[in-house]
């Protein structure tokens, strides 16, 4: 398989891999403007290969690393989450800290600390998806 620079940058800054059918995305450091770019075109690959379901790792992620930056490092991850739901995909988070927005923000993935948990959620929820979708 021949990558490209985008793939080579998206495969180096999230790390993907698969578990169960979902691949798991790592999210380190702080998350900047061009990142969703990033992130949205390694998404949209990733589906249009047949992989809908996504986990973001977030065990290294840090939106507080610079303080300044914090609500859009994290305004950054969420539209990352969008871009997924845009494409058809669905999404949760592993290991959210404590800057972990309300649960009752719209448009905030649910969150997990198990993996088999958060994976077993995502198809869950794409069977879901695919039940209405079939009517």
């Amino acid at each position: 398989m021949v990558f490209n620079e985008i793939e080579r940058t998206f495969f180096s800054r999230f790390r993907p891999r698969e578990v169960d059918g979902v691949t798991i995305l790592r999210v380190r450091g702080t998350m900047e403007p061009g990142d969703r770019d990033l992130f949205v075109a390694g998404v949209k690959d990733i589906i249009e290969r047949g992989c809908r379901g996504f986990v973001c790792d977030l065990s290294e992620f840090d939106p507080e690393l610079e303080k300044s930056k914090a609500p859009q490092s994290l305004g950054v991850l969420i539209g990352c989450c969008v871009g997924v739901w845009r494409l058809g995909g669905s999404v949760n988070w592993l290991h959210a800290g404590n800057w972990y927005p309300s649960p009752s923000v719209m448009g905030v993935p649910r969150r997990f600390q198990i993996e088999s948990e958060a994976v077993a959620d995502v198809l869950n929820m794409l069977d879901k998806i695919d039940r209405v979708d079939d009517r």
